[in-house]
């Protein structure tokens, strides 16, 4: 079943997507030989709270926007995902 989505909905998604790919950029710059992964979780975590908070009003907007992505990938590409 396709779900339309509103224009809303589409522009939520699309904010929420770009947090995250601008918070892995970020994770992505500190890289190197000796980062602990808890470093990099930490430094994802911050900068996707310090995003989230001038473009989603709570943290449940963002997690609910970035749900409609996750479903979007299931319609698109099947049961398991992305890559699947």
């Amino acid at each position: 079943m396709v779900t339309l989505r509103s224009r809303r909905e589409i522009d939520r998604m699309r904010g929420a997507g770009s947090i995250v790919v601008e918070a892995l950029a970020e994770a992505a710059r500190m890289l190197k030989p000796g980062v602990s992964t808890y470093e990099i979780d930490r430094t994802i975590e911050k900068a996707i709270e310090k995003r989230r908070e001038a473009r989603f009003p709570t943290a449940a907007a963002f997690r609910a926007a970035l749900a409609q992505i996750a479903e979007q990938g299931r319609l698109l590409y099947g049961a398991g995902g992305f890559g699947s």
